[in-house]
């Protein structure tokens, strides 16, 4: 890709071909990122028996404070299982 740029003549500059500040929240860059990131997990679970084993959660560059909503998921997770387990035992 470079080298037929540069056979035409093209002066190419590496230092500026990828400006690293949009790796950041709210970029362009990074709502593009989310959506394949999205969709690979999709994918995934749709076609892979591994990952269908597993509940996936996946936080975009969208979600506000990751790390206290992670420890709000793992609270849920555990409450809901220790209900789910409840109601198997009531059921029973």
């Amino acid at each position: 890709m470079f080298a037929a740029a540069e056979a035409g003549g093209e002066k190419i500059d590496l230092d500026t071909l990828f400006d690293s500040n949009c790796i950041t929240p709210g970029t362009p860059f990074m709502a593009e990122l989310h959506e394949h990131i999205q969709f690979f997990i999709q994918k995934k679970v749709r076609e892979d028996p591994v990952w269908q084993r597993f509940q996936t959660i996946y936080s975009g560059h969208n979600v506000p404070v990751r790390k206290h909503l992670t420890k709000h998921r793992n609270r849920l997770a555990s409450a809901n299982t220790c209900a789910t387990c409840h109601r198997q035992l009531q059921l029973r």
